[in-house]
């Protein structure tokens, strides 16, 4: 059990995916677009910027072949794709939940805090509620 996936209803991605309108903007911007990272979060199958559907690549994400680079470009030449657009966000509050959580937690920047420091605030929290002692 990774993270208590397994008793969850997310499903693991199987495939790398990708937001056509990134593609552009990352050429643009770049000169190259690339594998985002917010679009192979589980339970992320929209794109948190453009809201649209992302599309999956038939590369697994659990390759056997780890030490092999798959490009994005590289796979947009030698392939082709056919994305959809539209994405009613009414039908689907609990993705759009994920999809901007998931990107938050992905770049935010969380203070460096060792193991005393993450020790030492549970067990304030611990206390805050009458389940720890002083010592802790």
């Amino acid at each position: 059990m990774m993270l208590g996936l397994t008793a969850s209803e997310i499903r693991r991605a199987l495939l790398l995916k990708f937001c056509p309108k990134c593609i552009v903007e990352d050429e643009e911007g770049y000169g190259e677009a690339y594998w985002h990272r917010s679009h192979q979060a589980f339970g992320v199958s929209v794109c948190y910027k453009h809201m649209c559907r992302l599309v999956d690549s038939d590369i697994e994400v659990d390759q056997r072949h780890k030490h092999e680079m798959f490009t994005l470009n590289n796979y947009l030449k030698r392939r082709s794709y056919i994305f959809e657009t539209v994405f009613d966000a009414s039908d689907a509050k609990r993705e759009l939940f994920i999809v901007q959580q998931s990107y938050l937690l992905l770049n935010c920047e969380f203070p460096l805090m060792g193991i005393d420091q993450i020790r030492e605030y549970y067990v304030f929290k611990l206390q805050e509620k009458g389940l720890a002692t002083e010592s802790g």
